[in-house]
């Protein structure tokens, strides 16, 4: 784009332009998430069945080949492997890149419903699952106290502290490990089972036979419609005591007359301690679809009341909380650009010698970075590794098409064109080159964006900021550069004592350069030959170079 006129309308109307365009550009940077890695979804669904006293294999004959045969009718399953030990089967199901999990988990939870007659009786419901990076805890929460003891401690983490945090916008899950369990035993006299006439098996369905309460429809009576339930579930030790396990010769046989019940806590198979002390620890997971970062903050500001509102009763301590490596890194990566932003500003008044020119060309770095933070709000791009390593490799070619443009309008002012004419002039002249130079860049970023897989995934972000943020310096190159310059006095390189001396070494580097391609020129087979025996040396050593993910 370049200016046909510069009147004082045009010039009003292309600052407000930028002007929108920092604003929406801030806004954007105000509206992203902070996450170490854009989201990414592997196409894999883990199908596991569970049946206790069988072996590897009987778990594969009876249960791995019919959940393999079932997962294999699924449309999209590119490959299906399964592992079978004692008592479990493991089946995985991979649908092609791109293709929508959720549909994938519902089609396959409607093939396992046909096939789940041909399962064994005693083998539980197939537990579907798609493999979710994101489900790996973002933080760990420890909870001590002098107070309590281990079974209050975890049961008040797990009745008050749980509810209070899962209610968090983000949150997915929690889990809580350490402490003690409330477990009630069963302990079976065989003396007096065996005089009860009752078998241990009849015990063991009884207890399993009792469930929670049970609706039992409703009653209509005076105009009034009552709710009606039946209550079967234990409420204490004694009425578990009172469950009638069978008959005898005398008549009833109850629990109490052939075991005994003990109200107590679960087997210790593992000890929970921080700084020597007991503990019990609470894992927070996110949801698929929740910011890392964001998530990290909101459960922190409410561990900040809960701790004022228990003071007293238990200590809590954040061991780990992964958004605080994720804001380092993100932090030590913007300080990378930063520099790198100052540094080009360097090279630019060095090779230029001109503080007006090096402020015009360098304007177009930060205008394209903000720019650029609007495309990332629109399209969903949150700020990550991947999303900042392409701004950051983008910010030395964001000043290419600028020079280019103002060494033009350069040009046009040396040989006596006025300000505005010269700018004009000088954009022209070289517009379509930067912009086919542009374009040819963007074609090897642009194509990543249909990349299938892991790769395309990954490298999306940085696609979409690269290529977006050289557009808006095309833009800026042939727009805003013409705009200042047509309103800068002066655009020579400053004379004085540094700026004789940088020249004086910027010439003899030219000079060197004309010396070694007056010797290219005058030697062309011999440079010919050489580039292509190096790259014929490069393609074989192109097998040494090791490979890793």
């Amino acid at each position: 784009m370049s200016l046909p006129g510069l009147s004082v309308r045009r010039r009003i109307t292309f600052i407000m332009v930028f002007i929108f365009v920092l604003g929406v550009g801030l806004f954007g940077l105000t509206q992203l998430g902070v996450d170490l890695y854009p989201d990414l979804q592997f196409p894999m669904i883990f199908m596991v069945s569970q049946l206790q006293g069988a072996g590897a294999e009987e778990m594969e004959t009876l249960v791995t080949d019919i959940l393999e045969e079932a997962a294999a009718r699924v449309k999209n399953v590119r490959k299906v492997s399964s592992s079978s030990s004692p008592g479990i089967s493991s089946v995985i199901a991979e649908f092609s890149w791109g293709y929508d999990l959720n549909q994938a988990e519902t089609d396959l939870r409607r093939v396992l419903d046909l096939y789940e007659d041909f399962l064994p009786e005693d083998a539980s419901k197939p537990f579907v699952l798609a493999l979710d990076p994101s489900a790996q805890p973002v933080m760990f929460i420890s909870f001590t106290s002098d107070v309590l003891n281990d079974f209050d401690l975890r049961e008040m983490v797990e009745e008050e502290i749980e509810p209070l945090i899962n209610r968090i916008d983000g949150v997915g899950s929690t889990m809580t490990q350490g402490g003690l369990e409330r477990q009630i035993r069963v302990e079976v006299d065989p003396v007096r089972l065996a005089e009860s006439g009752v078998s241990l098996t009849a015990v063991v369905g009884a207890l399993g036979a009792v469930r929670n309460d049970q609706p039992a429809g409703a009653v209509e009576a005076g105009g009034m419609k009552i709710n009606v339930r039946v209550e079967s579930a234990y409420h204490s030790v004694e009425e578990i005591e009172q469950l009638v396990v069978g008959y005898g010769p005398g008549g009833p046989v109850m629990l109490r007359d052939v075991s005994e019940v003990y109200d107590g806590t679960m087997e210790i198979v593992d000890h929970v301690r921080v700084d020597g002390k007991s503990a019990v620890i609470l894992f927070i997971m996110k949801r698929s679809d929740a910011n890392t970062v964001n998530v990290c903050r909101a459960v922190s500001a409410e561990l900040g009341d809960i701790s004022g509102r228990y003071a007293g009763l238990f200590d809590l301590f954040v061991l780990w909380d992964q958004s605080e490596f994720i804001t380092d890194s993100i932090g030590n990566l913007s300080q990378t650009a930063v520099q790198a932003f100052i540094i080009a500003v360097l090279v630019l008044l060095f090779f230029l010698r001109s503080w007006r020119s090096s402020i015009i060309v360098g304007i177009s770095i930060p205008l394209s970075v903000v720019a650029t933070f609007a495309v990332m709000y629109f399209f969903e791009v949150d700020i990550n590794f991947i999303s900042l390593a392409g701004l950051a490799l983008a910010v030395g070619m964001l000043v290419d098409n600028s020079i280019v443009v103002l060494e033009s309008i350069f040009r046009y002012r040396e040989s006596g064109e006025a300000g505005p004419d010269a700018s004009v002039k000088g954009s022209m002249e070289v517009g379509m080159a930067i912009t086919a130079s542009t374009l040819t860049t963007l074609a090897v970023f642009v194509p990543i964006l249909f990349v299938p897989g892991l790769s395309g995934q990954l490298f999306r972000d940085m696609s979409l900021t690269i290529s977006f943020s050289l557009l808006v310096s095309l833009f800026v190159a042939l727009s805003l550069v013409p705009l200042l310059t047509s309103r800068a006095k002066k655009l020579e390189p400053r004379k004085g004592r540094l700026a004789a001396l940088i020249g004086g070494r910027i010439d003899a580097i030219n000079s060197r350069y004309n010396r070694a391609v007056t010797w290219t020129v005058g030697h062309r087979k011999l440079v010919i030959w050489s580039t292509i025996g190096l790259f014929v040396l490069s393609l074989l050593m192109l097998r040494f170079v090791p490979t890793d993910f």
